[in-house]
């Protein structure tokens, strides 16, 4: 049994929020082993979260000499931590400790500072000797933050009637048609153009969510060059806005016109 509901609603694009800042803390008791271990998880951090680090040196230069008495005199505590966190301005603290019971215990704490409680933990027994692996470090940090802190991808498919023509997103170039499909961070908002001499540009805007899957079918039309006078509504650039977006997972079609932030959606579903 198949069926089909039509509808249309308004679809506003929201700007993004503001990014989390964490500090990432190391504390030691007695450890010498694991000495790369902060700057690690930082570059980690730096590469596949959607955070800003505040780093040990960062510390240091905000707060002076003192940054790594005031992290010995915390020592965990979670309340001393929040406070040195709204010293340096972080919404968040990652606090890395390290202690030697034979075996190296590395544990890792989330600390919230607007409400100075753990929100996340993850451990790990390391030998002596031993050396953590970037995966390990990795799925610490996936354990005690949340998802969405980490950069997140989604696929565009563009499509195109004709060959050759330039595919840009948010101004920058992304090869010409035919294009393989794109791997894109998301949710990100893209303004889409694809263009060729001779033809009306065609030109959409689109939110990419994470996990997605979109493919838009973008139609050139041939330039029509006359010297007869013609209607306002009748000349090119007044279609330069128009595009038609498929999301192929729920089969929904947009047809997107200007301004970019009211755009008709249509969703059947069968």
């Amino acid at each position: 049994m198949s069926f089909a509901i039509v509808f249309t609603l308004l679809c506003s694009l929201t700007p993004q929020a503001s990014r989390v800042k964490v500090a990432v803390i190391e504390y030691r008791t007695g450890v010498s082993e694991q000495s790369d271990l902060s700057g690690r998880v930082v570059s980690l951090l730096q590469a596949r979260s959607n955070l800003d680090i505040i780093t040990a040196n960062d510390g240091r230069r905000m707060l002076g000499a003192g940054f790594d008495l005031m992290i010995s005199k915390c020592k965990a505590s979670p309340y001393c931590l929040s406070r040195l966190g709204q010293k340096l301005k972080a919404h968040e603290v990652l606090l890395i400790a390290l202690t030697e019971f034979g075996n190296v215990i590395i544990s890792m704490n989330r600390i919230v500072v607007h409400d100075s409680v753990s929100k996340g933990s993850a451990d790990l027994d390391v030998q002596p000797g031993g050396r953590v692996t970037k995966i390990q470090i990795y799925k610490m940090l996936r354990k005690i933050f949340p998802r969405s802190y980490f950069k997140q991808w989604g696929n565009l498919k563009i499509r195109s009637n004709i060959s050759g023509a330039g595919v840009f997103l948010n101004k920058k170039s992304y090869g010409s048609t035919p294009l393989k499909p794109l791997r894109l961070p998301a949710p990100n908002k893209y303004r889409i153009r694809v263009t060729k001499t001779g033809y009306v540009p065609f030109t959409a805007a689109i939110d990419l969510t994470p996990r997605a899957n979109l493919s838009i079918d973008a139609t050139l039309n041939p330039l029509v060059v006359s010297n007869k006078k013609t209607a306002w509504y009748k000349k090119w650039w007044v279609w330069t806005a128009v595009g038609v977006v498929v999301v192929t997972s729920a089969t929904v079609t947009y047809m997107m016109t200007r301004p970019p932030s009211s755009v008709p959606l249509t969703l059947e579903i069968h």
